[in-house]
């Protein structure tokens, strides 16, 4: 755009004509480099004319990855090497992917949002009116954003565009953790009064170098005013590949069970394992140890501490379609007491009920043996649930 100018109506005297002249010849020049970009060119990001500067704005440029899971990441992609894409998301934090946990990468232009021009009016001390309302133009204001719509009322929040990067940046971070969250329950009132709460929440990283996992749950019931169930744990498993399928695994197991009198029972294990397969749909792994477990109970025998033998199995296998089978089985016997002996199986067919991998139907059971449990417990426990995935 071209610079307007105003000259005063009145013609100036013969002291102030010289500068008058020079300023005119100034801006004259100004409009004129201004006009003499090459036709074509892309202006700089920042123009100067006649002293002023104007920024001029550049459109952003997203990318979006789309996982094999059916999850989306924006940022841009960084590079990609050793078998990952290393991608950038919108809060700055780099992740690692996978290649072969991505499925495609699309990019589009979005336009910024033009902010409206705000031109302040100075009102002089001794009240002369402003020189829009001398002109007979109106004086330019701030958008309402309840009168005007239209208007981009996100502006007019506090912290508006920091809060919202944050939550951006913490759903696409749990997007690429969080692999599965289970919530079951029943509540019955009448001739059978009975409540009951079952909730899994799995976490699953995988890198070339690491695979972290998280399982944390529990189940709580009552009928008829007495509790049946309050059990619940946390787990977390460590798997690095040190040679082509073999692996180095470091885990721990912890878990509150109140109706086995036990308050405390935490092992932990590390040891050598084989990857058969462990693929996306298909998993057969095992790991083997020494471990050391303690058990702290409300009754005989108190407390308990006894190192062990660690035996695990993890499987995922489809068996239809839409339909899949899973196991995770572990075996603790005690090296110093050969009576001492711990079995826990969690076994699950998985139900697919749409076609993104998303929502899913499990149907499990999980079977737990102590040998030597707590005084007046029985050494076995079985657990059923129907959890929408």
């Amino acid at each position: 755009m071209r610079p307007s100018f105003c000259l005063p109506l009145a013609p100036p005297s013969g002291a102030i004509l010289l500068p008058h002249l020079a300023l005119v010849a100034l801006l004259i020049a100004a409009a004129l480099v201004g006009t003499t970009r090459t036709e074509g060119a892309e202006p700089n990001l920042v123009e100067s004319t006649g002293g002023l500067l104007a920024a001029r704005s550049v459109e952003p440029f997203a990318e979006t990855v789309t996982l094999v899971g059916g999850s989306r990441l924006t940022g841009r992609a960084v590079a990609t090497e050793s078998g990952q894409l290393i991608w950038e998301l919108t809060t700055g934090e780099r992740l690692r992917i996978p290649l072969e946990s991505v499925s495609e990468v699309t990019a589009s232009q979005v336009p910024p949002v033009p902010a409206p021009p705000v031109v302040p009016e100075v009102v002089p001390i001794d009240g002369t009116p402003p020189a829009s309302v001398k002109a007979g133009t109106a004086p330019v204001t701030t958008p309402d954003p309840i009168t005007n719509p239209n208007d981009d009322w996100t502006r007019y929040v506090p912290l508006y565009s920091t809060t919202a990067n944050l939550i951006d940046g913490f759903s696409e971070t749990a997007a690429l953790w969080t692999k599965r969250i289970q919530l079951g329950g029943q509540f019955i009132s009448g001739n059978v009064d009975l409540d009951q709460v079952d909730f899994v929440s799995e976490v699953e990283r995988s890198t070339p170098n690491l695979t972290r996992q998280i399982d944390i749950g529990g189940q709580w019931s009552r009928a008829r005013s007495k509790l049946t169930a309050n059990r619940w744990w946390l787990n977390s498993n460590f798997d690095k590949p040190i040679h082509d399928k073999w692996i180095t695994f470091v885990t721990t197991k912890n878990e509150y069970n109140e109706i086995t009198f036990l308050n405390y029972r935490g092992t932990v294990s590390t040891g050598l394992g084989y990857r058969f397969l462990n693929e996306e749909k298909k998993r057969l792994i095992v790991r083997f140890g020494p471990a050391y477990t303690l058990e702290m109970f409300t009754k005989e025998p108190f407390q308990r501490e006894s190192p062990d033998v660690f035996g695990e199995i993890e499987m995922r296998w489809p068996i239809f379609d839409r339909t899949s089978f899973e196991q995770r089985m572990r075996v603790q016997p005690s090296i110093l007491n050969y009576e001492l002996v711990r079995v826990f199986s969690n076994t699950g067919l998985v139900i697919d009920l749409d076609d993104k991998d998303r929502w899913k139907l499990r149907l499990g059971l999980r079977y737990e043996y102590n040998s030597e449990p707590s005084l007046g417990r029985q050494p076995e426990d079985f657990y059923t649930t129907l959890n929408l995935v």
